[in-house]
């Protein structure tokens, strides 16, 4: 299939019956669903397969993804992704409430909450937080427990659903989240080079088709210090190399830089850009250290991780110190 849309996909909506494994650290998860429609013929339960942050039993989602056969657990969906159905009845909304999903609400405080605000519960909320106020009984931090893990609920689908949308697979998408939290779209959307120094398996490629996407300018200063970066690391720490004469890099950067451009940039857009780094003295000792062969350098960058591009953005000096050298 070339270049599908969520529309292609495979899809299973139905209800979460049993969570049969779960990554807490990935959140890599395997589930079964009872089907309450599809558009793929599964036999009885349909297996389920993605990268899912908050997933319940018990409760209604629609999962889009590829159908694949695996050789031993045969037809299952790997998700790419999910959106979680808004309860609508007023015993799914109880359930939903009273779930392990809202930490210290029973069923009672649940049964209050429905009483009150009716069959459109979630969307009232959804709507304007404030309407908990409405309830008997319910807690100033009771409220805004309730509300804030709502939010997130509905928050998280949708930021999976985008990431899939800007290009990114179900895996990347959940590193991504992780990192970024409720914060994900906004960071991106502001600075999508932010993704090569935090979130690794993003490089500046991926990074820069992006940011080409986004409409971010070709000579955007973010852009410019994104490139320097992955010119003096693909150089260095690829290359073996342990010296890069201020020439060769400029050059070199405009050089990737201007490719699927009509635009040249300028060796002054490059000169101009303020950009964080290490000294020099720094640099050269973990270059050497590389040189010494590959795991050892691995060692010495996880112990005072110098290409660690995450840390590269807290450091002190500019890059004109790495850059300078003899005329």
């Amino acid at each position: 299939m070339e270049n599908p849309t969520l529309f292609d996909y495979s899809m299973v909506k139905g209800t979460v019956e049993a969570i049969l494994f779960q990554n807490k650290d990935n959140f890599y998860t395997v589930l079964k669903v009872d089907p309450i429609e599809t558009n793929e013929d599964f036999d009885n339960m349909p297996t389920i397969v993605g990268f899912f942050p908050e997933i319940a039993e018990g409760d209604v989602y629609t999962f889009k993804g590829q159908a694949v056969t695996h050789p031993r657990y045969g037809k299952q969906l790997k998700a790419e992704t999910f959106e979680k159905e808004v309860p609508q009845t007023k015993d799914a909304i109880i359930s939903y409430l009273s779930s392990d999903l809202f930490k210290g609400v029973g069923k009672k405080t649940a049964e209050n909450i429905v009483n009150t605000l009716g069959e459109n519960t979630i969307n009232k909320i959804l709507d304007d937080r404030s309407v908990l106020e409405e309830v008997p009984n319910l807690s100033k931090k009771k409220q805004s427990q309730i509300a804030d893990q709502i939010y997130s609920n509905q928050e998280v689908e949708k930021i999976m659903i985008r990431l899939h949308d800007l290009g990114f697979g179900p895996k990347l998408a959940m590193s991504i989240y992780q990192v970024y939290q409720s914060d994900t779209l906004q960071t991106i959307e502001k600075n999508p080079y932010d993704l090569v120094y935090d979130v690794r398996g993003v490089g500046f490629h991926k990074a820069d088709t992006l940011a080409k996407n986004l409409g971010i300018e070709y000579n955007a200063p973010e852009r410019l210090k994104a490139g320097l970066l992955y010119t003096i690391e693909e150089e260095c720490i690829k290359q073996g190399h342990t010296f890069l004469p201020k020439d060769y890099v400029l050059e070199t950067s405009l050089e990737m830089l201007s490719k699927g451009y009509d635009q040249t940039i300028d060796v002054s857009m490059l000169e101009k850009v303020n950009f964080e780094w290490v000294t020099v003295e720094e640099a050269i000792q973990h270059l050497d250290d590389y040189n010494k062969g590959f795991e050892a350098s691995l060692e010495a960058i996880e112990k005072e991780p110098l290409f660690d591009m995450r840390e590269m953005r807290t450091t002190s000096k500019r890059i004109s110190e790495l850059l300078e050298g003899d005329e």
